[in-house]
């Protein structure tokens, strides 16, 4: 069969007819963003998170057109490029559900992979696994990848502290104390915490001299185990609920004792859906100025027909297919690498470092021209454009910038690497030669 011939076409033609709703949703989740409500009516604390109704409906909207399911699906052929292509029509309408789905995605295979390490230990001989342990894992990786709303968990991913967000090994200092019943409690602040509304999170702290990964199941009332210091007023992004936190004793399974060597899977997806926001992001403008070209008449003539915005449209047009390939490929890169191990984690590691960060880029500077391509109504507040481009200004610096990034001073990766990254990031067209010739 055609590659085209395994996409589910009929899919992606249904999820395409909702682009309009999605889209309201996602300007009723600017409009009414999360609040905060730290004490009740007699001064009791609850640390109560609040969401417009129109949050709920996306996540629900997520669940059930799979978005996150896709790529946990053995039986789906090319799935991987089926799920990259779902999340770029949604991404850019999703009010920001991108970001917890991107976390949900990635503890899924990081759960997933655990349990596969762990699958024939015996209890008893292993000092993390147990038959509740195999349990309690199963059925986290279950609801997250659930297709049913009402079952349908997030996850997130709680790593920043005070002292920083990208050196963790140095910058932890949650700790994981056994209480006298055997259950381990996390203590410490975790500065950036998005998509506080989550159901379980992925947390790192020190354990044994260890810095290892932890699960947390997020209490339903407020029991003092987590407070929520504030909610973080930011450039963009006001419709995700991110916070500050200060555990306080919260329940957590021991989930690995090496927690960087297996939190990798997490960040490898998160990179990737990082790229697959910048590239949606991209080609929403794209169409957009597109329309507004075709209809928008001066001189005479429909602005398209103009020489220079010609080329200017074509110049987005250009970059947004480039992102597209980009995104497209780093996902079957990474696909091919959980498939075959034998495959170097270094490359891996490297491509979607090197793709997240020249998406991001290539993405926050193209947009600013873009809303130049609509005059005044690139400037306006009702037009959305302005919300986009704020929201886009997060994607270089989530999941490390560029000038703190972790693989950029690693001894791990060679001398080769370090200058194939820097002409990789120089130019779209680079990136085709060295992603082929890095996987080679």
């Amino acid at each position: 069969k055609k590659p085209s011939a395994l996409i589910p076409s009929d899919d992606l033609c249904q999820f395409g007819l909702q682009y309009r709703k999605l889209n309201q949703l996602a300007t009723d989740c600017e409009m009414y963003p999360p609040k905060l409500q730290r004490l009740d009516g007699w001064g009791g604390r609850v640390d109560r998170v609040t969401t417009c109704d129109s949050w709920k409906r996306l996540h629900d909207v997520a669940s059930t057109e799979r978005l996150v399911a896709i790529g946990h699906d053995s039986s789906d052929e090319l799935k991987e490029v089926w799920q990259c292509i779902k999340l770029m029509l949604f991404s850019a309408v999703s009010g920001m559900v991108s970001c917890p789905l991107a976390m949900t995605d990635g503890a899924a295979s990081t759960l997933s992979k655990l349990l596969k390490v762990h699958e024939n230990c015996v209890p008893g001989e292993c000092s993390v696994c147990t038959e509740e342990w195999k349990s309690t894992v199963s059925q986290t990786i279950s609801n997250l990848t659930s297709t049913n709303p009402e079952h349908f968990w997030t996850s997130g991913q709680w790593m920043t502290e005070r002292a920083g967000g990208s050196d963790v090994t140095r910058s932890t200092q949650t700790v994981a104390v056994k209480d006298e019943e055997g259950v381990i409690r996390l203590y410490g602040n975790k500065f950036y915490t998005s998509a506080i509304d989550c159901k379980v999170s992925l947390v790192l702290a020190r354990y044994d001299e260890n810095l290892s990964l932890f699960l947390v199941h997020l209490p339903c009332d407020y029991d003092g185990t987590i407070q929520i210091e504030k909610l973080k007023d930011k450039l963009g992004t006001r419709q995700l609920p991110t916070a500050e936190l200060t555990l306080n004793g919260v329940p957590a399974l021991l989930l690995a004792e090496k927690g960087i060597a297996n939190i990798v899977p997490m960040l490898q997806v998160t990179r990737l859906y990082n790229a697959i926001s910048a590239t949606s992001y991209l080609r929403h403008v794209t169409a957009l100025a597109h329309s507004y070209a075709e209809s928008r008449s001066a001189f005479g003539h429909t602005i398209n027909k103009l020489p220079l915005h010609k080329t200017s449209l074509a110049k987005l047009e250009t970059f947004s297919r480039a992102l597209i390939l980009q995104s497209v490929d780093l996902a079957l890169i990474l696909n091919a690498k959980a498939e075959t191990p034998s495959l170097s984690s270094s490359v891996s590691r490297v491509l979607s470092a090197v793709v997240k960060i020249h998406t991001a880029q290539v993405t926050v500077t193209t947009l600013r021209e873009a809303l130049e391509s609509f005059g005044g109504a690139g400037y306006m507040e009702d037009t959305g454009l302005p919300g986009l481009f704020r929201d886009a200004c997060v994607l270089p610096i989530w999941k490390e910038p560029l000038m703190s990034s972790q693989w950029r001073q690693s001894e791990h990766f060679p001398e080769a690497h370090h200058r194939l990254i820097c002409f990789a990031i120089s130019g779209s067209w680079r990136w085709m030669v060295c992603a082929r010739w890095i996987s080679v």
